[in-house]
């Protein structure tokens, strides 16, 4: 009797088989590093929502890791850029600790960040007619939001040392809008609503702040 591996038949139909089979995909398989996969997911959220992760009625409900590596390579990348400049501003014979306690101020966007999803979600979003949840609003502002907070330190820390002045401020401005512009963005894509919805729902209590500013400092 013929023998599976001696029959011809048997061996095309096993290289056919093994020709049907997918090839491996060297980029998933790397992507499934935790440093990579942050640096792959902080590199995708500069750019703004994108599919799969944001589409129409997206939960998050599997996010919570994507997440955690991210807050935790963010994290990293603002403490190594405070060591950085504290180091090299200490070389220089400067204050270096003046810059180091101002820059703790700003990992409470982090916690600024997670905060700001409760009146959103159950105030604002609501006034205007936005259906979006908790959950959803929190991930949005997070996932969008935390990758250019690196960005935005690394500027605030060249303009303290250079005292760049106007060109800073500038930058930080532009900065700040990207972020906001592709939180809007995420609202309009994962709530099914137009982006004026989101943008009006930014500019009411930015608008609302600036005049109680104003108003503080015309009365004093």
């Amino acid at each position: 009797m013929e023998t599976e591996s001696n029959n011809p038949a048997h061996a095309i139909a096993a290289e056919s088989d093994a020709a049907d089979l997918p090839p491996v995909n060297i980029v998933a398989a790397a992507e499934q590093k935790l440093p990579i996969a942050a640096l792959n997911d902080w590199i995708t959220f500069l750019q703004g929502p994108s599919g799969p992760l944001f589409t129409e009625d997206s939960s998050f409900d599997a996010e919570w890791k994507r997440l955690f590596r991210l807050v935790t390579l963010v994290l990293l990348m603002l403490g190594a850029i405070i060591a950085i400049f504290s180091i090299g501003l200490n070389a220089a014979g400067q204050s270096w600790r003046d810059f180091a306690s101002s820059s703790k101020y700003l990992l409470l966007i982090l916690v600024v960040g997670a905060v700001v999803a409760v009146p959103y979600a159950f105030v604002l979003a609501p006034l205007l007619r936005i259906r979006i949840t908790f959950v959803q609003t929190f991930f949005t502002v997070l996932l969008l939001g935390l990758p250019w907070l690196p960005l935005i330190t690394l500027v605030w820390a060249i303009g303290k040392v250079w005292n760049g002045g106007l060109l800073v401020a500038i930058l930080l401005y532009i900065m700040t809008l990207v972020p906001l512009h592709n939180f809007c963005k995420g609202v309009s894509v994962v709530a099914r609503c137009r982006i004026w919805r989101p943008i009006l729902s930014i500019v009411i209590p930015l608008g609302l702040a600036v005049a109680i500013f104003a108003a503080n400092v015309v009365w004093e």
